[in-house]
């Protein structure tokens, strides 16, 4: 996968805010919000990502979790997007997915419209 100077630049930006955005405690631990079962989590909160290998890999808010899953998704309908990287998307997918629903988020609101692109690749 190619990777422009623009989209570059636009990823390390959106990785300087989101660790920018981080709360810590006393000790200098980034903080993030634990799920409570029934209570849908709110869009600017704070939760921890686990990843295939059920280590974690950080924390995001939940609004950046639905932005990423958006984008991902629309990557994978572009040409040119090897098979190997498109199942390693399809796997950050899937981790950002169970990380909303252990939330009690639905990836179906306002923040994250249906969408279809050109080719019929979406919602």
């Amino acid at each position: 996968m190619k990777i422009n100077k623009n989209k570059l630049i636009g990823i390390i930006k959106e990785e300087i805010e989101i660790l920018s955005e981080v709360s810590y405690d006393e000790e200098g631990n980034p903080v993030y919000v634990k799920p409570v079962e029934g209570e849908t989590t709110p869009d600017d909160a704070e939760v921890l990502i686990t990843g295939r290998d059920g280590i974690s890999h950080g924390g995001l808010e939940i609004q950046q979790i639905k932005g990423k899953i958006k984008r991902q998704l629309a990557e994978l309908g572009k040409e040119g997007h090897s098979v190997s990287s498109a199942l390693n998307d399809i796997g950050v997918v899937k981790k950002y997915l169970e990380t909303l629903e252990l939330h009690s988020v639905s990836t179906l609101d306002p923040a994250m419209p249906e969408e279809t692109d050109k080719e019929g690749i979406g919602n």
